[in-house]
């Protein structure tokens, strides 16, 4: 019997690459066939993420956080004692040392693209040395890989011309909206517990320097003057550094009609996404970009930026923009609330859109991968 390893070690619901693993392995759990083992590698924390029946699929410890010297170690100890045919890595993080066949999931290339000190909230030595390290590991997965998967034509061209790979060795495999359970959570339920009281503008996601809430900010201020003050810019996102650094920047201060909710529930998620006036989504660099095609999913008009994988994943569902023009995302953002021939075209479109998405699809294409690599 052949045998599979997973590294599920970042398997969760709470971010987008834990969720990537989540849904690929509940996916192989429902697909893969009995004559293949699979070895979920999992740390003590997560380790309740996934439980089966199935008798050829076995979860084993292995306690190691990601990024660390003891991933390159003890990690590797782990994965050599179990004479595994083929390791999945689904991040670029895998032990430089590991010698056995494996693929590896590259989801973007964006330290190679966004490589500034402002995006650490370590020491510029210490990045400088941090960067170089992940630089490296993401090259030598890249050319010790037997196959890369990643999740957008753009990163795979981006990994191409990047580390110089060639494009017989890549695969896209699109990823999916997540299906949240949808809880009747009402507009006045929402509103009561975030103090929402107008319509409201909606970004779901981090504030990474490439996440360029600032052109966003600066944007929101020209809407304000030019066009309407009778909307809110609601945000959503863990509260860390760079939110913390955003929300105490002169460009927030002066921002008018404008709040930051920190992290929201799923559930609550779910309703601002419902209820938003329109999403929007202005980052200079996305490996897929998931919120704006979970919003929708929600059917909510969206405005995104007109790069990198955006246009390929949203198609003709979005209204685009230029992300590095304030002037122009505030523009968009009013016909987006207000040209409703062009919002219910949108929509249409998004209905086509959402049915090319899927994540059995995604699982089907992944165990091929595996098959042929065994």
């Amino acid at each position: 019997m052949k045998k599979i390893g997973i590294d599920a070690r970042m398997m969760s619901s709470s971010f987008g690459i834990g969720r990537y693993i989540q849904q690929l392995v509940l996916q192989l759990e429902q697909i893969a066939p009995e004559n293949v083992e699979f070895f979920l590698f999992m740390k003590e924390d997560n380790w309740s993420e996934f439980e089966t029946e199935r008798s050829n699929f076995t979860k084993v410890k292995a306690d190691i956080h990601w990024y660390s010297l003891s991933e390159q170690a003890k990690f590797l100890s782990i994965l050599n004692s179990y004479s595994l045919d083929l390791v999945h890595f689904p991040h670029w993080n895998i032990p430089v040392f590991y010698q056995e066949d494996f693929v590896v999931t590259i989801h973007d290339l964006i330290m190679f693209h966004f490589p500034r000190p402002e995006a650490t909230t370590h020491g510029q030595i210490k990045y400088w040395l941090k960067d170089k390290a992940h630089r490296y590991v993401v090259k030598k997965a890249a050319e010790k890989s037997q196959h890369i998967l990643t999740t957008s034509e753009f990163t795979k061209q981006d990994i191409i011309s990047t580390l110089d790979i060639d494009k017989d060795k890549i695969s896209v495999t699109y990823q999916a909206p997540f299906n949240r359970a949808k809880k009747d959570l009402s507009t006045k339920g929402v509103q009561s517990k975030f103090n929402i009281d107008k319509p409201f503008i909606f970004y779901a996601g981090s504030a990474y320097p490439h996440k360029n809430l600032k052109n966003l900010l600066k944007a929101w201020q020209k809407f304000n003057q030019e066009y309407s003050q009778d909307y809110e810019l609601i945000l959503a996102g863990k509260e860390n550094y760079f939110y913390k650094k955003l929300k105490g920047s002169e460009l927030y201060q002066n921002t008018k009609n404008i709040r930051h909710l920190g992290f929201v529930k799923d559930e609550e998620l779910n309703a601002l996404y419902q209820e938003a006036e329109l999403f929007v989504f202005p980052s200079l660099y996305e490996g897929f970009g998931l919120p704006p095609l979970e919003a929708l999913n929600f059917n909510t008009s969206v405005v995104a930026a007109n790069s990198s994988c955006l246009p390929e994943v949203l198609r003709d569902a979005a209204i685009y923009t230029n992300p590095k023009n304030p002037q122009q995302i505030a523009e968009s953002i009013y016909e987006g609330i207000t040209n409703q021939e062009l919002v219910k075209n949108k929509l249409e479109n998004a209905d086509n859109l959402l049915d090319k998405y899927s994540w059995r699809k995604l699982a089907e294409k992944t165990l091929k991968t595996y098959q042929k690599n065994l």
